[in-house]
């Protein structure tokens, strides 16, 4: 399907671009992150407060619908897209790629290990070349929220950059 085309796809394009294993990784430094990264991890953080909300209400529609618009047009669209620069050594300096590389290595963990209950196969390949401490997805420890990763600011000034990005570009199709 489109959706596991566009998994593999972004978890091949992340790998590329990580040269760290989870196991090796570290904590990351919050504070200094920039927007689009404090953004994307508060978004993460409340997608997996629906998807946990709805999985003890026996909701999985709700779950795989969130994780379904989390992982194509949150993580894919926007935020690899806004990260490459950085990523690709084309903005910023070393320290700003180490972080983006760190939080692209984060959100691509956690949002496996989300994904993994409905779809077993394709998240256990993928996480794998994470280098993880456990051996298998199967015994990771399944995501919670954490108060600490929400940030209302980031998502603000996201949201209106996305909002302009996206007039400006129906706009140009009108034209």
């Amino acid at each position: 399907s489109a959706f596991v085309n566009k998994i593999w796809n972004a978890s091949r394009f992340s790998l590329m671009h990580i040269d760290l294993e989870l196991k090796n990784a570290g904590s990351i430094e919050r504070e200094s992150l920039r927007t689009v990264e404090r953004w994307i991890l508060s978004r993460l953080n409340e997608t997996t407060k629906n998807i946990n909300r709805s999985l003890a209400t026996y909701r999985f529609d709700e779950a795989a619908n969130a994780l379904y618009h989390f992982f194509w047009h949150e993580f894919c669209d926007w935020y690899i897209e806004m990260a490459k620069p950085v990523l690709l050594g084309k903005h910023g300096d070393e320290n700003e790629q180490r972080k983006a590389k760190r939080v692209l290595l984060e959100v691509l963990d956690r949002s496996l290990r989300l994904l993994h209950p409905f779809m077993p196969f394709v998240t256990e390949e993928i996480w794998q070349k994470l280098g993880g401490v456990e051996p298998s997805i199967m015994v990771a420890p399944y995501p919670i929220a954490e108060d600490v990763l929400e940030d209302p600011e980031a998502e603000r000034l996201v949201e209106a950059v996305k909002l302009m990005i996206t007039a400006v570009r129906n706009v140009r199709a009108e034209r």
